[in-house]
């Protein structure tokens, strides 16, 4: 089981915000991510787990226990109210993949299409 500082470090890393703007996208208190990461509190809340998972798209299992699948099963993608689109790194390749295997059909038709 990982410590509730090393996911809280995570989910900040993975979103690239800073803590201040990460605790005010989720109506929390910075003060909340500040204890949490310096490990006076031993637990993330109920209520930050249920805002982070329905923001970002990760698993309950995993903002538990940093154990586990990091995102909730879905297509890969969650678009939380934010705007933000969270694209986990494996389905990020094969997103990429996948486009660049539609541009060459796309080519190869307008080619056949010139012809």
């Amino acid at each position: 089981m990982k410590k509730p500082s090393f996911i809280i470090n995570e989910i900040i890393k993975d979103s690239g915000l800073s803590i201040s703007e990460f605790a005010r996208q989720l109506c929390v208190e910075r003060q909340t991510f500040q204890d949490i990461l310096s490990e006076k509190r031993k637990k993330i809340p109920s209520d930050v787990i249920e805002k982070i998972k329905d923001k970002w798209g990760y698993s309950s299992l995993w903002l538990i226990t940093g154990e586990g699948e990091k995102f909730a099963k879905t297509d890969g993608l969650k678009e939380p109210a934010g705007g933000y689109v969270v694209i986990p790194a494996a389905s990020l390749d094969r997103l990429m993949a996948k486009l660049e295997s539609m541009d060459l059909e796309i080519k190869a038709i307008k080619r056949a299409v010139a012809a």
